[in-house]
């Protein structure tokens, strides 16, 4: 399993590939993505973050994609 980063960093990891993807993302695809180079916890804890900041939003069938809000 990966080392445990700093939620900074890996939080700042989430937003780009959300923000790179060209439709919107599941959060599984995003955990599996991101699961090789972080700690399935530490991606969780991260999106849990962006979720709550309001960074990123979960569509009505469950995608995330990046807020609107500025």
């Amino acid at each position: 399993m990966p080392a445990s980063k700093p939620l900074k960093q890996v939080s700042q990891k989430v937003f780009k590939r959300v923000e790179k993807a060209a439709s919107p993302l599941r959060p599984t695809q995003l955990l599996d993505d991101l699961s090789r180079k972080y700690s399935y916890a530490d991606v969780q804890d991260a999106l849990s973050d962006l979720l709550e900041d309001q960074r990123i939003s979960l569509t009505p069938d469950r995608h995330l994609i990046i807020s609107s809000k500025a």
